[in-house]
Formats: structure tokens, sequence, C-alpha cells
């Protein structure tokens, strides 16, 4: 129950109000709840695989920029340490390529696809058991979430392991080889 004033001007009438279910629908107001937060736990599932590919697509970025780094001082000066360090690069790429497969179909990918193993394709089927004004999740959808669950666990499992050991060690190399955003070399003085 609600309690509601109505003022216009200097009038004012209060009531208390009661907000009813939709009579022609045949769940209860539990059968709704628990509707509505699977639904929620969906969005948040949802989330967090959009956190991980944020993730994923940044330090892809940064690879990239970091390859960019590597090939301009390679130019300057030949080093066999460099140029492992550009390998790396590129098998770094490659780990998170295969990362991103694990959430969804790359972008630009030619030819038809199977992603029934992504995540991005397991959540679809998991929301499509559970839509609004429906009732309870049905043991099929309980089962389709908890497929979605175990899947998006191994994936971001993999994609923390891979951010705190592989790239971590790689990050480490590519300081210890000098090379970073806005360093300044030497210091550029104006001839006499």
């Amino acid at each position: 129950q609600y309690e509601v004033t109505l003022e216009l001007g200097d009038a004012s009438a209060t009531t208390t109000v009661e907000v009813l279910g939709d009579p022609r629908s045949p769940y209860t107001e539990g059968e709704l709840q628990a509707n509505f937060e699977a639904r929620m736990s969906l969005m948040a599932m949802q989330d967090t695989a959009n956190r991980a590919m944020r993730q994923i697509d940044v330090a892809r970025a940064d690879i990239e920029t970091i390859k960019r780094l590597l090939s301009l001082r390679l130019e300057q000066e030949k080093n066999d340490d460099l140029e492992a360090l550009k390998k790396q690069a590129g098998n770094m790429r490659k780990g998170l390529d295969e990362l991103e497969k694990l959430y969804r179909t790359p972008k630009n990918t030619r030819g038809i696809t199977y992603d029934g193993d992504t995540v991005a394709s397991k959540l679809d089927t998991a929301r499509s058991y559970v839509r609004p004004g429906n009732g309870a999740p049905s043991p099929t959808a309980l089962s389709y979430y908890g497929i979605l669950r175990a899947s998006l666990e191994r994936a971001t499992q993999e994609v923390n392991v891979f951010m705190t050991e592989d790239l971590a060690k790689f990050r480490e190399s590519v300081d210890s080889a000098g090379i970073s955003l806005l360093s300044v070399n030497e210091t550029i003085t104006v001839p006499e």
C-alpha cells in the first residue's frame, strides 16, 4: 500500500492506494520476483562478459602500439632482443584473439562460423528462456543458466590468468627493453 497526496494550488487530497497484480497474469508475485531476479542475474553476467571483452580490446590495442614502437626502434637499430620481443608481441596478440573467441565471434570473421560454444551464444539462449512478465524460470531455463555460468566462469578464468601471468610477463619484458609511451630519450638543446 502507498499513501498518495495530490496537490493543486492550496488544495490537497490524500488517500491510500494498493497496487494489484495484473488480473490477466497467471503468475504469483513470488514467480514474478523470481523472474526479475533471474533477469538481473543474466544482466550481471552480461556485464562480466563485457568487462572481460573490454580488457581484451584494450590489451590488444596496447599490443599494437607496442609493435609499432618496436618497429620504429628496429628501424633505428638492428637488435635481436627487440626482434624477439616483437615476435612475442605477435604471440600475445594471437592469445588475445583466442580469448575473444571464448566470448564471441570476432568482427570481420569470414564465412559461416559455429559460435554455439561462445559465452554470447549461451547468454542469448539463457535469456530466451527468461522473458519479462513470465513466471519463475523453468527447469530448462535454470539448466541453460547453469551452462552459461560455467562457460562464463571458465572464460573469465582464462582471461584473468592471461592478464595476470602472460601479459604481465610481457609487460616486464617491454619495460626492460625501454619501450614505453611518453618517454623522453634525450634532452633537446638549441645549438649555440
